[in-house]
């Protein structure tokens, strides 16, 4: 280009996409953990909702998905987030994917927590 004019864009996001450091599979692996244990969840309130709730057979369909997604979208995560050149969209992904998995928790516990309380009053 001649001195004076601007730059093209175009030319300048594929310089940034060759430095880029190489996106490890990991962040990857937990956001699809994450949404495994978010689909997890809401599949026995879907069933409470829609008026077929199974009792115990519900939640042993949801906690046989849960038991090995939750372990391993968790450390997949704590990897892509503690890897040396991480990338903005490894972050992304993998806040995104803990919080997929432990916000559910954290309200399963409370509300557990909260009825105890009401009960006890």
């Amino acid at each position: 280009m001649t001195p004076g004019s601007r730059e093209d864009p175009f030319a300048a996001r594929e310089v940034m996409e060759e430095n880029a450091p190489p996106e490890s599979p990991s962040s990857v692996l937990a956001l699809v953990c994450g949404w495994i244990c978010l689909a997890a969840y809401l599949w026995p309130i879907l069933h409470a909702l829609g008026g077929t709730y199974d009792g115990a057979m519900t939640w042993c369909l949801s906690y046989l998905f849960l038991i090995p997604a939750v372990p391993i979208g968790s450390i997949a995560a704590f990897l892509a987030l503690t890897k040396d050149p991480v990338t903005a969209r490894e972050v992304r992904r993998s806040k995104r994917a803990l919080a997929m998995i432990w916000f559910p928790i954290a309200a399963m516990i409370l509300i557990v927590f909260a009825d105890s309380v009401r009960r006890n009053w």
